[in-house]
Formats: structure tokens, sequence, C-alpha cells
């Protein structure tokens, strides 16, 4: 996918012209979706990527249910993705599959399934996972090495989602292996940005700092800006982590203007989280409400539940009541998983200043093998002992902002 983004735009935005002209309306649709396509894997671009996308469709409903249609409703899908836009990336994708089914199936039904199975994950539904996994052994089946590609990826994408980063880190390794044999370099780009992401909520910060690295160093020209923003982000959540500020910020400036172009919940979110939590760990509080503030209004704008939840400590810490409030309300209050549990506890100690709620927190996070998200509890909760402990198995120093709730 990563290549000469220019010349291909160029290239067929003359096609769609020329289909247009000659009244094709099925070339004319195909050709806006293959431009939409490039503007997003290759440009970067999510906002001129989606109107080529949706005019593509409109376009082609028209004549009813045709290959081209569920093709371009397979190049929308990852827009929804990026976007945070779970529950209208689910309604998309099952009328597409519907519209797949219509035409007696497709080879693009697996990517289609594996496009839900994300949604779903990004929406809190564990089984989106499975989902993926079952759309990875029909790709498998097939031989679509897109289709096998894709559905590592969305496989590593939902196992992070839903913070199962051990079985992720696996899938990623696995992922990246496989896409070699195929040659689609850039999915393997993608995977790595994410793994890298994994290994930071794991605590294993320098293997984070490495695989972030080997990405942003590579030959920026080859790597799709989707796979820059996630080993930016990885890179710069790492080496806050490990009070290298300095270098974390020049991380995030590096990576702050495709991550903006990118935007919604999946890029612009991950890189405005990393930086409240830098200038709060600067002491600058005005500079992290600043940026804690973006950061609200994308998460509020969209359904991506898990980014939500992963969020909501930090905007309770920086943001206070008003905000939490305003972002607790869009989640789930029955059928909670597992991995929402501790933000939902440590976001309730914040606000209520509650070290019985924090230190729950803490042991839910430890359970989660989260240990950063738990020492930051623990020492919330006043357990300073308990707190530094797991910080030297992390090799990371104490942040000097970390106080107890009481204290606060």
């Amino acid at each position: 996918m990563a290549g000469d983004g220019t010349g291909a735009q160029a290239s067929l935005s003359e096609a769609v012209s020329r289909w247009q002209q000659l009244g094709d309306r099925r070339q004319a649709g195909l050709g806006l979706a293959m431009l939409g396509r490039v503007n997003f894997f290759i440009g970067g671009e999510t906002h001129e990527a989606e109107d080529c996308l949706l005019e593509a469709i409109r376009l082609l409903e028209p004549d009813g249910p045709s290959r081209e249609l569920v093709r371009a409703h397979v190049w929308t899908l990852p827009l929804r993705y990026a976007s945070g836009r779970a529950t209208e990336g689910r309604a998309e994708a099952t009328q597409a599959i519907r519209i797949d089914e219509a035409l007696g199936g497709t080879v693009f039904r697996a990517q289609l399934d594996t496009s839900l199975g994300v949604m779903e994950a990004m929406g809190g539904d564990p089984s989106g996972a499975d989902r993926v996994r079952a759309a990875l052994a029909s790709a498998e089946e097939s031989g679509d090495v897109e289709a096998i590609a894709r559905a590592h990826l969305n496989l590593v994408l939902s196992l992070y989602e839903l913070s199962d980063n051990a079985e992720g880190i696996a899938a990623a390794d696995a992922g990246r292996q496989a896409i070699r044999r195929f040659g689609t370099a850039a999915f393997g780009w993608a995977i790595a940005g994410t793994q890298a992401e994994m290994h930071v909520q794991l605590g294993a910060f320098k293997d984070a700092i490495d695989l972030a690295t080997f990405v942003l160093s590579s030959d920026r020209a080859r790597i799709i800006p989707a796979a820059i923003v996630w080993a930016g982000s990885a890179a710069a959540r790492a080496l806050l982590r490990l009070g290298r500020m300095e270098e974390a910020a020049r991380t995030l400036e590096d990576v702050l203007a495709p991550a903006r172009e990118l935007g919604g919940t999946s890029f612009l979110a991950r890189l405005l989280a990393v930086d409240a939590e830098l200038q709060e760990a600067k002491g600058d509080l005005s500079a992290a409400r600043e940026k804690a503030s973006e950061l609200l209004g994308v998460l509020v704008g969209s359904t991506a539940v898990c980014e939500q939840v992963r969020c909501l400590p930090l905007v309770a810490r920086v943001l206070g009541q008003e905000a939490h409030d305003s972002l607790r309300a869009r989640l789930p209050v029955e059928s909670i998983p597992a991995a929402f549990r501790p933000r939902y506890r440590e976001a309730d100690g914040l606000i209520t200043k509650d070290a019985r709620a924090l230190a729950e927190a803490s042991q839910l996070y430890a359970t989660l093998r989260l240990p950063y998200d738990e020492a930051r509890s623990r020492m919330l909760a006043g357990d300073a002992d308990g707190c530094s402990a797991v910080l030297q198995t992390l090799d990371a120093p104490l942040p000097e902002h970390w106080r107890p709730v009481w204290g606060s």
C-alpha cells in the first residue's frame, strides 16, 4: 500500500473524470473508491478519503448489489475504525454483508467479517476478536493475500482494544511473520506499531521503544501514516514512563502532523492522551487541561467505547468531575468487560477521593497485567511502598506529581 501516493491520486482522479464524462457510474464509482483507498492508506487523509468513498457508494447503490459496491464498503470500513465510529461501522459492515449475500457471496466476505469484528471489539464486545479469528481462518483457506493481511492486523487491533495485550503480542508476532511471507509490508508496519503499544501496556518499555524506533527510523516513504502514528504514540508513552520527557516531547512533535491528518480515536486521541500526561508530568496543568479537553472532544464524538474507557481516569484526574461525568454517561453500566473495571474504579476513586476504590483498582490492574496503571493507583490510594515496588520491577522512576488523593 505504501508508495507514490501523489502519482496514484492524480492518475485515479483523471480516470474518474473520464468515466464521469462518459456517464459510466460503475467505473466512476470504482475509481472513486480506489482513490479513497489511496487517500487514506497512503496519503493518511481521512476526510478526503471519506468524501471519495461515500461518493462512490452513492454512485453505485442505485444499480443494486454489485461487487464494486461491496468493494467500496470494504475500503470505507477502515475509516470507521480510524474515527472511532464503532456503532456506524457495525451497521455498515452488516449492510455490506447482506449485499455480499445477495450476490451469492464474493471474495470480500472475509474482509467484511474482519471489519465487523474489529468494530465490535472497539465497542467493547469481546466476541469481536473471535469473529476476526474466524475471518482469518477463512481468509487463509481462500489464499487472498489482502484478506489475510487485514485479518492479522485487525486481530491485533481487536486484542489491543480489549486490553488482551499478552495474546495481542503473540498475534502480532504471528501476523508479522505471515505478512513477510506474502510481501505485504505495509500491514506489517502497522502491526508493529500497535504491538509496541501493547508492550507499553505490559510494562516492557524498552521493548516498546526498540520496536517503535525500528518503525520510525525506517524509510518513511514505504510506511503508511497509521504505522508512524501508532509507533510514535507507543514510543512517546514508553519514554514518558521512563522519565525521559524531552525525548517523549520530540517524538510527539514528530508524529503529530500525520495524527491530525488521520484524526479520530485510533490516531489523534492516542497522541493527545500521551501529550496530556506529558504536560501533567512537567507540572504544566494548564497545558495538560488543554490537551485533555481536546481529547475529550474527540472521545465524546465517537462510539469507541474501549478508548473512552482507557482515557477515563486521565479525564477524571486532569479535568475533574463534570468532564468525567460527561464521558462516563456514554459508557456501559451492565455486562462490564473485565478490562473496564479497573479504569472505572480508578476514576471513581479520583472523583470521590476514595482510597479503597483506588486500592481495588490497583488489584484489578495487577490481574490484567497492567503494572504501570497498578503502580499509579497504589500511590493514589496511599500505598507508596507498593507503588515503589511495582515501579522497581519496571525500572521506571516515581513521577513527582503522583500523590495520594487525600493530599491532592
